[in-house]
């Protein structure tokens, strides 16, 4: 076969072409850091990344819940902290109003500072993160506790789960009833408040007295 001079030049502008492509891609690679950039650079490489990303993205939601339970333990543990002073500031009252040494009177004022005191945990009882009560279990939305009558509540019990691992979930949550009793508990966080505050206004020693063991109960729990 003849090799014209013609043959020759389009040889030349096609390793030319080849070239700048080469160049282009290179350039391309140079600028994004990535060796692949369009599919069509490696196919089999394109399908390897397609999947290293959904893995990336599975992975990622998990750690995004790690966070944001972690997020809901540091919170509850702030709060349960709260609750364990006001409770503790309760214990001094009551020690304080338990002496005979104190008159009517004063009593009758530190009662006002123990309502005071109801009024608080009643508001660590509906503390909120981000929004979700974190005392009601799955009622998120609902406040457990009411101002006046915190300790005929009932809060739900359903756990706050999420999943962080394959396989692997993580309840977050304390139920109200765990932290301050239930109801019918003698030793309820809010019945005992009330009860001390009763009996620090009609000078009930007994009362106060009773009160007092009933926090330390509750404080241990």
């Amino acid at each position: 076969m003849r090799i014209t001079q013609g043959m020759l030049t389009n040889q030349m502008m096609l390793d030319i072409q080849n070239n700048n492509s080469r160049l282009s891609r290179l350039q391309d690679e140079a600028a994004s850091g990535k060796k692949i950039n369009n599919p069509s650079d490696d196919p089999v490489g394109t399908g390897y990344i397609m999947r290293y990303k959904a893995q990336a993205a599975y992975y990622a939601q998990y750690k995004d819940n790690a966070d944001q339970a972690k997020g809901v333990l540091d919170y509850t543990d702030t709060m349960l902290d709260q609750a364990h002073q006001v409770m503790q500031r309760a214990r001094d009252l009551a020690v304080q109003g338990a002496s005979d040494t104190v008159p009517a009177d004063s009593k009758k004022n530190i009662a006002m500072e123990v309502d005071q005191l109801y009024q608080q945990l009643v508001t660590v009882g509906n503390s909120q993160y981000q929004g979700k009560y974190i005392f009601n279990g799955q009622q998120t939305t609902v406040a457990p506790y009411l101002t006046t009558s915190a300790e005929t509540a009932t809060t739900n019990t359903g756990q706050m789960l999420y999943d962080v691992g394959d396989g692997v979930q993580m309840n977050v949550n304390l139920s109200g009833n765990q932290v301050f009793g239930q109801a019918q508990d003698a030793d309820n966080a809010f019945s005992v408040l009330k009860n001390l505050k009763t009996g620090l206004d009609t000078n009930n020693s007994a009362l106060i007295q009773t009160s007092l063991a009933q926090i330390d109960t509750r404080t241990n729990t």
